[in-house]
């Protein structure tokens, strides 16, 4: 296969029409090896490519035949030294930190892990089994869509009603839905789900966690799983179980945006930007610990072999550093579509200068910045906030002044969302 230099920007795989651009970045590794595959469930890639390009940490390559919906991931080499911070495993097939998509679920097995479970030296030993056939598959998304007429609704503020709610959840058991959708971003978008939403005089959802995430392995060897999505692994990525056809999660997400536009309805997402799916020491490796441990996560100063956990979760993103910033920022803006919504970042170590979004959702602290800002939001004032019949956008005084105190900040970063995944459409000027 033909295999072109490239470029370093942008990250991720990247169509232009003519070929892909494959961009990653990870400081500290000795080799990148992009590992393509024909079949999500394939244990062997059908072709594996060296990276030889590296422009500023980022290792890059273009391949001119490859196309949307190319099924691909990464096997990066470098030190294997869990006292010094750093986990590279070339043994394990790693999701790209950029994908747009993901093939399916991970299936768990010891395989995943970089270290062998039950080896006597716990996560200091080294694994070399491959895991490639359990891993689900990062795709390469066609980024083209049609989005019509379509512009946001530019609801003013002091008429904005937001209705907080779960994809499946809102739509699963939905008498109205059509079965076939539930449980979807089109049974989201649903004429019954619009319908309902209308008549309550909501002007805005506020959607949980829709980027891919891993449920933790204990709660699917008991047969359960993880509902609400907090354990994110891929921040560009839509879940892929809640799409109606497994591999067009991206196009029905911007359908169910579409739609809700039409109607009226502007779209918020509910994003988790301080862990990752990937827990502490003793976890799987997925994405990021593969790629770079030591720039992604945040690590004990005195013993790296052990992460900071500010939320309870087993990690901590490394907001000090600058790739994990971007990555951070480019997700952001990737959902958000180019400069035209707005986003709330309180301290957590990005800021955006648009008013904020959702003043209730930073009191309800649902992501944790790690990088010892200055601790909260500061408090709107009276003329600043707004108030609906449900109050759902109040201000949160004895949340907000806890989190003053606290050495570590917690905020959440909200998008409100215009434009689907990040195509770009300027929309109509709005007074403010």
């Amino acid at each position: 296969m033909r295999a072109w230099p490239g470029t370093p920007y942008p990250l991720g795989a990247t169509w232009d029409g003519e070929g892909v651009n494959f961009a990653i970045f990870s400081e500290l590794a000795t080799g990148v090896k992009l590992c393509l595959f024909d079949l999500p469930d394939d244990a062997k890639p059908t072709v594996e490519i060296d990276l030889h390009e590296r422009t500023d940490l980022i290792w890059h390559c273009y391949l001119p035949d490859i196309r949307p919906g190319q099924l691909y991931g990464y096997r990066i080499d470098g030190p294997y030294e869990p006292q010094a911070g750093h986990r590279f495993n070339p043994n394990k097939l790693l999701v790209d930190p950029y994908a747009k998509a993901i093939s399916g679920q991970v299936e768990w097995t010891d395989a995943m892990y970089g270290y062998t479970i039950g080896d006597d030296a716990g996560d200091l030993s080294f694994d070399i089994r491959d895991d490639a056939g359990d891993m689900p598959k990062c795709i390469v998304i066609e980024p083209v869509f049609t989005w019509g007429d379509d512009r946001k609704p530019g609801t003013p503020w002091n008429r904005t009603l937001i209705y907080e709610c779960h994809v499946r959840g809102m739509t699963m058991r939905h008498a109205h839905v059509p079965e076939e959708l539930r449980g979807t971003y089109l049974g989201m978008a649903s004429d019954p789900v619009i319908d309902h939403l209308l008549s309550l005089g909501v002007t805005a959802v506020e959607l949980l966690p829709i980027h891919q995430f891993v449920p933790e392995r204990f709660l699917t060897e008991r047969g359960l799983t993880n509902y609400w999505g907090y354990n994110s692994i891929a921040y560009l990525a839509p879940e892929v179980k809640y799409a109606q056809v497994p591999g067009k999660q991206v196009e029905e997400f911007k359908s169910m945006v579409k739609t809700l536009h039409r109607a009226g309805i502007e779209v918020i997402l509910d994003v988790v930007y301080n862990h990752t799916g990937e827990g502490n020491q003793l976890g799987p490796t997925l994405s990021l610990r593969g790629v770079d441990n030591d720039a992604y996560y945040r690590l004990q100063p005195e013993d790296p072999r052990y992460y900071m956990d500010f939320t309870g979760t087993g990690n901590s993103l490394n907001m000090l550093h600058p790739r994990t910033i971007q990555l951070i920022m480019d997700s952001l803006r990737y959902w958000s579509g180019t400069t035209s919504t707005a986003t709330t970042c309180g301290g957590s170590g990005a800021a955006i200068p648009v008013r904020c979004l959702s003043w209730r959702s930073v009191c309800r602290a649902r992501a944790t910045c790690t990088n010892g800002a200055a601790a909260g939001p500061t408090r709107p004032s009276t003329s600043s906030r707004r108030t609906t019949a449900l109050r759902s956008t109040t201000w949160c005084p004895t949340t907000a002044s806890t989190t003053r105190r606290t050495a570590t900040t917690t905020a959440t970063a909200t998008t409100r969302t215009t434009r689907g995944t990040g195509d770009r459409k300027d929309p109509p000027t709005r007074r403010t």
